[in-house]
Protein backbone atom coordinates (compact mmCIF):
# COMPACT_ATOMS: atom_id res chain seq x y z
CA UNK A 1 0.00 0.00 0.00
CA UNK A 2 1.39 3.50 -0.81
CA UNK A 3 1.92 6.15 1.89
CA UNK A 4 2.49 9.88 2.19
CA UNK A 5 3.16 11.93 5.21
CA UNK A 6 2.77 15.51 4.77
CA UNK A 7 4.26 17.84 7.05
CA UNK A 8 3.05 21.27 7.26
CA UNK A 9 4.24 24.22 9.04
CA UNK A 10 2.67 26.34 11.33
CA UNK A 11 -1.26 27.19 10.15
CA UNK A 12 -2.18 30.86 9.45
CA UNK A 13 -5.30 30.11 10.97
CA UNK A 14 -3.81 29.81 14.18
CA UNK A 15 -3.19 33.53 14.13
CA UNK A 16 -6.83 33.98 14.45
CA UNK A 17 -6.05 32.92 18.21
CA UNK A 18 -4.59 36.80 18.40
CA UNK A 19 -7.45 38.59 16.65
CA UNK A 20 -8.55 40.75 19.45
CA UNK A 21 -5.20 41.97 20.21
CA UNK A 22 -4.33 42.37 16.63
CA UNK A 23 -7.19 44.10 16.57
CA UNK A 24 -5.88 46.60 19.32
CA UNK A 25 -2.75 47.14 17.21
CA UNK A 26 -0.61 44.54 19.27
CA UNK A 27 0.71 40.92 18.46
CA UNK A 28 1.29 38.74 21.37
CA UNK A 29 3.62 35.69 20.87
CA UNK A 30 6.47 33.91 22.65
CA UNK A 31 8.80 33.13 19.18
CA UNK A 32 11.68 34.74 20.40
CA UNK A 33 13.68 35.65 17.36
CA UNK A 34 12.64 32.32 15.74
CA UNK A 35 11.18 31.90 12.47
CA UNK A 36 8.36 30.15 10.81
CA UNK A 37 7.14 29.95 6.90
CA UNK A 38 3.52 30.19 7.86
CA UNK A 39 1.12 27.85 5.96
CA UNK A 40 -2.48 28.55 4.57
CA UNK A 41 -4.72 25.31 5.66
CA UNK A 42 -5.89 25.31 2.46
CA UNK A 43 -2.92 24.78 0.54
CA UNK A 44 -2.31 21.95 2.67
CA UNK A 45 -5.56 20.67 1.74
CA UNK A 46 -4.72 21.36 -1.82
CA UNK A 47 -0.90 19.27 -1.43
CA UNK A 48 -3.32 16.49 -0.24
CA UNK A 49 -5.87 15.97 -2.61
CA UNK A 50 -3.39 16.56 -5.70
CA UNK A 51 -1.18 13.85 -3.97
CA UNK A 52 -4.83 11.57 -3.78
CA UNK A 53 -5.78 12.02 -7.31
CA UNK A 54 -2.21 11.31 -8.87
CA UNK A 55 -0.28 8.84 -6.59
CA UNK A 56 3.13 10.23 -7.68
CA UNK A 57 3.97 10.90 -4.21
CA UNK A 58 4.20 7.60 -2.70
CA UNK A 59 6.26 6.86 -0.20
CA UNK A 60 7.54 10.68 0.59
CA UNK A 61 7.24 12.86 3.70
CA UNK A 62 6.79 16.13 2.10
CA UNK A 63 7.73 19.25 4.04
CA UNK A 64 4.81 21.76 3.54
CA UNK A 65 5.38 25.18 4.00
CA UNK A 66 4.20 29.14 3.28
CA UNK A 67 6.59 31.27 0.72
CA UNK A 68 8.90 32.86 3.43
CA UNK A 69 10.10 32.49 6.68
CA UNK A 70 8.63 34.98 9.13
CA UNK A 71 9.90 36.06 12.57
CA UNK A 72 7.22 37.14 14.68
CA UNK A 73 8.35 41.06 14.40
CA UNK A 74 7.63 40.22 10.48
CA UNK A 75 4.40 38.46 11.21
CA UNK A 76 3.16 42.09 13.26
CA UNK A 77 4.71 44.21 10.15
CA UNK A 78 2.70 42.64 7.60
CA UNK A 79 -0.67 42.83 9.61
CA UNK A 80 0.49 46.49 9.94
CA UNK A 81 0.77 46.81 6.07
CA UNK A 82 -2.29 45.07 4.99
CA UNK A 83 -4.25 46.28 7.51
CA UNK A 84 -3.13 49.86 7.30
CA UNK A 85 -2.52 50.45 11.13
CA UNK A 86 0.22 49.95 13.04
CA UNK A 87 0.37 46.49 14.32
CA UNK A 88 3.73 45.64 17.56
CA UNK A 89 4.86 42.61 18.56
CA UNK A 90 4.75 42.04 21.92
CA UNK A 91 6.97 39.31 22.92
CA UNK A 92 5.51 36.82 25.69
CA UNK A 93 6.25 34.61 28.41
CA UNK A 94 5.20 30.60 27.03
CA UNK A 95 2.58 30.71 29.73
CA UNK A 96 1.65 34.45 29.60
CA UNK A 97 1.33 33.52 25.69
CA UNK A 98 -0.80 30.90 26.57
CA UNK A 99 -3.71 32.75 28.41
CA UNK A 100 -3.78 35.40 25.78
CA UNK A 101 -4.69 32.22 23.18
CA UNK A 102 -7.12 31.17 26.16
CA UNK A 103 -8.20 34.78 26.35
CA UNK A 104 -8.96 34.33 22.67
CA UNK A 105 -11.46 31.49 22.75
CA UNK A 106 -9.37 28.41 22.37
CA UNK A 107 -9.55 25.56 24.78
CA UNK A 108 -7.07 24.52 27.64
CA UNK A 109 -5.46 22.07 25.30
CA UNK A 110 -5.08 24.03 22.09
CA UNK A 111 -3.82 27.03 23.90
CA UNK A 112 -1.32 24.36 25.38
CA UNK A 113 -0.33 22.82 22.08
CA UNK A 114 0.51 26.40 20.50
CA UNK A 115 2.69 27.28 23.70
CA UNK A 116 4.56 24.09 23.01
CA UNK A 117 4.88 24.85 19.33
CA UNK A 118 5.78 28.50 19.40
CA UNK A 119 8.24 28.39 22.55
CA UNK A 120 10.06 25.58 22.30
CA UNK A 121 9.67 24.33 18.76
CA UNK A 122 9.78 28.12 17.16
CA UNK A 123 11.72 29.81 19.20
CA UNK A 124 14.61 27.31 19.65
CA UNK A 125 14.44 25.76 15.43
CA UNK A 126 13.78 22.53 16.46
CA UNK A 127 12.35 19.81 14.36
CA UNK A 128 12.91 21.78 10.65
CA UNK A 129 10.35 24.25 11.86
CA UNK A 130 12.50 26.96 9.87
CA UNK A 131 12.58 25.37 6.99
CA UNK A 132 11.10 27.06 3.51
CA UNK A 133 9.87 24.92 1.04
CA UNK A 134 8.73 25.16 -2.65
CA UNK A 135 6.83 21.46 -2.42
CA UNK A 136 3.32 23.47 -2.47
CA UNK A 137 3.73 24.76 -6.35
CA UNK A 138 5.92 21.87 -6.90
CA UNK A 139 2.81 19.18 -5.91
CA UNK A 140 -0.07 21.56 -6.80
CA UNK A 141 0.96 23.92 -9.92
CA UNK A 142 -0.17 26.83 -7.66
CA UNK A 143 2.14 29.59 -5.72
CA UNK A 144 2.09 28.79 -1.81
CA UNK A 145 -0.37 31.77 -0.24
CA UNK A 146 1.45 34.75 0.93
CA UNK A 147 0.70 35.70 4.55
CA UNK A 148 -0.32 39.16 2.94
CA UNK A 149 -2.63 37.27 0.73
CA UNK A 150 -4.36 35.45 3.88
CA UNK A 151 -4.71 38.62 6.28
CA UNK A 152 -6.61 40.11 3.43
CA UNK A 153 -8.80 37.80 2.74
CA UNK A 154 -9.49 37.22 6.58
CA UNK A 155 -9.37 41.02 7.24
CA UNK A 156 -12.76 41.34 8.78
CA UNK A 157 -11.42 39.43 11.68
CA UNK A 158 -9.11 41.55 12.15
CA UNK A 159 -11.03 44.50 12.37
CA UNK A 160 -11.13 46.67 15.89
CA UNK A 161 -12.97 46.04 18.31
Amino acid sequence: MGWTIIQPSAYMQNLVQSAAPISRGLYPQTTGEGAIAWTDAQDVARVAAAVLLDGTHAGRTPCITGPRLLTSRQVAATFADVLGRPVRYVPLPSRLFAATVRLGGAGAWTAEGLRQQFARIVRHGLDNVDACTDEIPRITGRPATALATWIEANRHRFDRR
